[in-house]
């Protein structure tokens, strides 16, 4: 995989591990609701937007762990591209349904599709599964040659 590839990997993945993480953390351990952004009035309500903002950080965290070895973690690269996909897609059916939001979310429409798609585009390469390549050589009789 060539460097360039990897560093375009590795800058998502870190963007995406901090834009999520360190404000879902903090929205999880926040003793008072933020007022600024969605409001709870309701016990229930505010116990599922700390549930919403844990699994916030939960996937930033996921996108941290990636970053250690990209080419093991591909299939948590394709995993993190399918969730940024569902929620820029999800944002997008919600301009039709809800009207258009305003300039931040139209942005958060616009970085997800874009992560989802460095994502794909530069995942990776498949290993080959060494223990097949094995399994042949043995079975095969490759060792005669």
């Amino acid at each position: 995989m060539p460097f360039f590839h990897k560093l375009i990997l590795y800058i998502t993945l870190g963007f995406l591990c901090l834009s999520l993480m360190l404000p879902g953390l903090w929205e999880v351990l926040r003793s008072t609701p933020n007022q600024s952004g969605l409001v709870a009035q309701h016990v229930d309500a505010l116990n599922q937007l700390r549930a919403y903002n844990g699994m916030v950080a939960a996937v930033g965290f996921i996108s941290g762990i990636t970053i250690f070895n990209l080419e093991r973690n591909r299939d948590l690269i394709i995993v993190l591209a399918i969730i940024m996909l569902f929620l820029a897609t999800s944002r997008t059916i919600s301009l039709f349904f809800d009207g258009v939001p305003g300039l931040l979310t139209l942005a958060y429409i616009l970085t997800e599709f874009l992560i989802a798609m460095i994502l794909l585009v530069f995942l990776p390469p498949k290993k080959p599964d060494l223990s097949v390549i094995e399994k042949v050589r043995v079975e095969g009789g490759m060792d005669s040659y």
